[in-house]
């Protein structure tokens, strides 16, 4: 099903699955570029948090998947959100490097 006709019938591109996953989350650890940029230019939240607190950023950053990583920031993602644990995907980028 298409986004443009989700988005018509006024369906939530936020909404989450019974594990707790927005569809950025799921299309980011599918490491799905086209779907994401997708996403973004129909106005999905960016920042949006699973059980644990973690945006799609978090995952991209903790799988070092990073031309999603660049891309998400390049459309709005937040690098400072932080999850249930404390940490930001700032944080773990800087704790990658070590």
């Amino acid at each position: 099903m298409g986004l443009l006709y989700l988005q018509h019938k006024n369906l939530d591109l936020n909404a989450k699955n019974k594990a707790g996953l927005a569809a950025l989350h799921l299309y980011t650890s599918r490491r799905d570029l086209g779907m994401i940029i997708t996403l973004s230019s129909y106005g999905c939240d960016l920042n949006v948090t699973n059980r644990n607190g973690d945006t799609p950023l978090h995952i991209a950053v903790s799988h070092r998947y990073l031309e999603i990583t660049r891309t998400l920031l390049a459309v709005g993602a937040n690098p400072n959100v932080t999850n249930n644990h404390g940490e930001s995907p700032r944080h773990m980028a800087a704790k990658l490097k070590e």
